[in-house]
This record gives structure tokens, C-alpha cells and sequence, in this order.
């Protein structure tokens, strides 16, 4: 049998597990998709039990695949959720569930002791904003104050797409980006932050080795072989968060493009060639050796829309919204506290302009608006800083629903553009690809897809409606003020 060659992707989700697989030349053969979900086992704690969902989940997956593709896998590369890990002890068994990126609060106590304890020399050294819920050292010490036998126990900290590699290597690793993503770097010296370590006490061999996303973690176990069809000895790239998996999928990894990823929240990721320090927002290296980014994730996104769906039962009534005026309503939209760049988990959804006549379908054009108001306040903190290009890359599931995406062309005024059929597990695809053929393929393979006309779409903003839409972009951010001062007259 002719092997044909596959490079497969795979991007753990919140609520799904998708895989990739390409050819040498990018071209996707087949795609897969199973359900996942997250446990809250109390208000502000969001986990995935790695094994019956994650671990299970790839085996299932991999079956849906098929074993004509896997079996003819050349490598593979694995993304999951930025700022999620697992304690795992000496038997590389996870101690617990994973706890989650910054939707997770639990430790907000610990961000509060840290941020006004810790010097300003360290703290700078790993997150130009302080800690926040998106930070992983607060959670660490949650656990070792509420969980002190799952600390004790601790053989090391781990990503949890690594997880998953591990069992299929035996090697564990951070990535870089997702470690600075993560406030586990020190971005002077691209290493752990060994003097905070010091400071906190926080034991530093409970973290496993840095490295960069493009390298070979190691190859297929001839055990994990035999209990997943992939060939004994392919490699396994290190890989990088989701985001960083999007930003592959659309070519954001040069510096000079900026992405913004629809999903469950929305993030933001801007490639640049130096490092630029701006409150509220997280640096780091990013995938590419010598290329830095500026980035962070909002509240906001799918699970808020899914969540106002289920409090109003709208239901798909996407087509049905007027597209040519602004929404009578007014939205803040953080079910869980502000993220990017306020870092306030007290900062909650705010609706204003409701009458008795108000309809279904205005709550659902505010949402979007809500989230193109964020999104137009974020680009413009970067403007004072950095050149914003007039394109902006946008992917992630809700990039795909038209109607959302020219609501947020208008509220912004920027051009959006959307390749159609990529998402994070074809980047980590091109990962893979890239890892053994080096960057200059994966260029290739999104040069050709962008002179295909059905592989891409462009959104191109109303700027009538731009301008119409001035005072609701004005009237959001005196919004977040005033539920600013709100939170301030509430704690007094």
C-alpha cells in the first residue's frame, strides 16, 4: 500500500473535541467533531474531567477519523484552552480535574493577596496588569490552601493539551506563548519566573521543561500505538494554546496581523516583532522564533449569546434582524466579570433601553453590538501603541454566522476577513506540517487557499452605519464607567 502521508490536528474545546487532517500540501481530507462539556461543581468553578472527557474524547475522535487516516499519520500536533491545567502525580495520573482558563474565579483572593503583596519588579516580570483569573500561579496556590494532598502530590503542573500528548509520548513540556499566556513567564529571560517562585513558595520541579511550539515533543509509544492506530514513532509537535492554533489557521502568525477568534469567548491575538507593554493586555513570545503578541480573551462571545437564548428562548432568529440601524438597547456583556483589559471579575451584565415593546430580536442584534463595542475599545487602547491594519482576521464558530459577523464590520468599521473552511484544528494541522517541513509550507498552503474565492470571505463594513453607531460605541464605554463606580460604591 502506497502511504499517502497525513498531517492531523486536534483542538480541545469547552464544549467539543475537532480534528484536522491535511496532505503535504494542506489540502484538509477529512474532518471530525465530538461533544465535550465542562463541569461547574460550584458558581464561578468551571472544569473537564481529563479523562472521561478529553482522554476518551481523542480515542473517540481518532475512531471518527477513521483508520485509513490515522493509520497513515505523519504527525500530529494538539491545542487546547489557553491558561487550562492539571496536577498529575509520579504515575502521570491526573490528581484532579483540569481547572480552566479565566472563567474560572475560584481564586480571586489569591490574585487580590498576590497583586498587592508581591513586588512590582517580579510582578512586571510576568504580567505588565497583575494577576488575574486568567493566571495560573493564584489557582496553583488555591490548590495548595484547599487541596494541600493534591499539591503534596504534585509530580508537575501541567497544560492540558499536554496531557494528552504525554500519554501519547511519555514527555511533558509548556509551550512558551501558552506559559506567557498564562503568567508562567518571565518575559525578560523567556524562562519560569524562578524568583517568584522563590517569593511565593512555590516549589519550581513541579513545572516541566519550556519549549517552543514548532518543536517535536516526541514520537507515538509503541504503547500508545497500539491502543490509538497511530504509527509507533511519529512525532508529536509541542504546540501552542487555541489561539495560537487559529492564529496558524488564517496566516496571523506574522507580526503586522491581528486576529480576533469568535468562540466561546472572544480573544484577540496581534502579532508584532517586539515586545510592547499595554495595561490590561497579556505579552509574550509567540509561535514563531522572534515574533512577540499582544493578546487576552474577553467575557463575552458564544456562551454569553447561548446564555441570553436560554434566559429569553430566542432561538435562531439571526436572519430575521434589521441589519440597517442600530439596536434600541444598550448591553455590557460579562457573565463572568470583565476580562481584557479592566481584569474585574465584579464587572456583570448590564441591559439598558428595555420597554414592553421591545422584541426578542433587539436583544439579539445588542448582544452583537455589545461585542463589537469591546471589540472597537480594544483596538483602540492598541491604536496608541501600535499600527492597526485596516484587515482584521477574524475565525472561531461565530465568525460564520453572516449577520453577526456585519454587525460587528459596522459597530468596528474594520474589514473583516474569514477563511471558510480552517479553524483551530487545521492550524494545528499546519503545525504538525510546518514542524517536520518547516513554516514556508504552511505559507504556502494559505497563500493558495487565499486565491481561491470560495475558501474566503470578506466582510466589508456599512460606514453610514460606522458613523450611526458613534454614540452606542461612546455610550458603552460610559456604561462600563458607571458600572465601575457602582462596584466602588458597593464595596464602601
Amino acid at each position: 500500500m502506497v502511504r499517502m502521508g497525513f498531517y492531523l490536528g486536534f483542538d480541545f474545546g469547552t464544549s467539543s473535541i475537532k480534528a484536522a487532517a491535511i496532505n503535504e500540501n494542506g489540502i484538509l481530507q477529512k474532518t471530525a467533531i465530538i461533544s465535550v462539556s465542562m463541569v461547574s461543581p460550584r458558581p464561578g468553578y468551571f472544569e473537564v474531567d481529563i479523562i472521561n472527557q478529553w482522554l476518551n474524547g481523542f480515542l473517540n475522535v481518532l475512531h471518527s477519523l477513521g483508520i485509513d487516516i490515522i493509520s497513515q499519520a505523519e504527525a500530529i500536533c494538539i491545542s487546547s484552552v489557553c491558561a487550562s491545567f492539571v496536577p498529575i502525580d509520579s504515575s502521570d495520573r491526573p490528581l484532579r480535574n483540569a481547572i480552566m482558563y479565566g472563567i474560572d474565579t475560584r481564586a480571586i483572593e489569591q490574585i487580590n493577596v498576590l497583586n498587592h503583596s508581591v513586588p512590582d519588579d517580579m510582578l512586571s516580570s510576568v504580567s505588565f496588569s497583575g494577576f488575574t483569573t486568567h493566571s495560573i500561579i493564584p489557582k496553583i496556590i488555591w490548590i495548595r490552601e484547599n487541596e494541600p494532598e493534591i499539591y503534596n502530590k504534585t509530580k508537575y503542573f501541567v497544560e492540558s493539551s499536554n496531557l494528552i500528548t504525554s500519554f501519547l509520548t511519555g514527555e511533558y513540556a509548556w509551550d512558551k506563548p501558552t506559559a506567557a499566556g498564562a503568567h508562567l513567564l518571565d518575559l525578560r529571560t523567556h524562562s519560569y519566573p524562578q524568583y517568584l517562585f522563590e517569593y511565593i513558595d512555590i516549589d519550581k520541579d513541579k513545572f516541566p521543561p519550556l519549549r517552543a511550539p514548532l518543536e517535536i515533543l516526541g514520537g507515538i509509544t509503541k504503547k500508545a500505538s497500539e491502543l490509538t492506530g497511530l504509527p509507533h514513532g511519529i512525532p508529536v509537535s509541542v504546540g501552542a494554546c487555541d489561539i495560537n492554533a487559529e492564529a496558524f489557521s488564517c496566516g496571523s502568525f506574522d507580526p503586522g496581523r491581528l486576529l480576533i477568534v469568535f468562540g466561546s469567548t472572544i480573544s484577540l491575538l496581534f502579532t508584532i516583532n517586539k515586545y510592547v507593554a499595554i495595561p490590561g493586555f497579556i505579552a509574550g513570545p509567540s509561535i514563531l522564533d522572534g515574533t512577540y503578541r499582544l493578546g487576552g480573551a474577553t467575557s463575552s462571545g458564544g456562551r454569553y449569546l447561548e446564555w441570553l437564548d436560554k434566559t429569553l428562548n430566542i432561538g435562531n432568529q439571526w436572519s430575521s434582524l434589521d441589519l440597517y440601524r442600530p439596536s434600541e438597547l444598550l448591553m455590557v456583556p460579562f457573565l463572568d466579570g470583565a476580562r481584557l483589559p479592566y481584569n474585574d471579575s465584579h464587572c456583570r451584565v448590564l441591559w439598558y433601553g428595555m420597554s414592553n415593546a421591545t422584541e426578542k430580536t433587539e436583544y439579539l442584534k445588542a448582544a452583537a453590538e455589545s461585542m463589537g463595542c469591546e471589540i472597537y475599545n480594544l483596538i483602540s487602547i492598541l491604536s496608541q501603541d501600535l499600527e492597526i491594519p485596516a484587515c482584521l482576521n477574524v475565525s472561531g464558530g461565530l465568525s460564520s454566522n453572516l449577520e453577526f459577523s456585519k454587525i460587528i464590520s459596522n459597530v468596528t468599521g474594520f474589514v473583516l476577513k474569514r477563511f471558510k473552511n480552517t479553524n483551530a484544528s487545521f492550524g494545528d494541522a499546519l503545525m504538525a506540517l510546518s514542524s517536520l517541513k518547516g513554516v514556508d509550507q504552511a505559507r504556502l498552503v494559505l497563500e493558495k487557499l487565499e486565491r481561491l474565492s470560495d475558501e474566503v470571505e470578506i466582510i466589508e463594513p456599512d460606514f453610514a452605519l460606522f458613523q450611526e453607531y458613534a454614540s452606542k460605541r461612546k455610550a458603552y464605554m460610559a456604561a462600563i464607567e458607571g458600572i465601575q463606580k457602582l462596584i466602588t460604591l458597593d464595596k464602601e
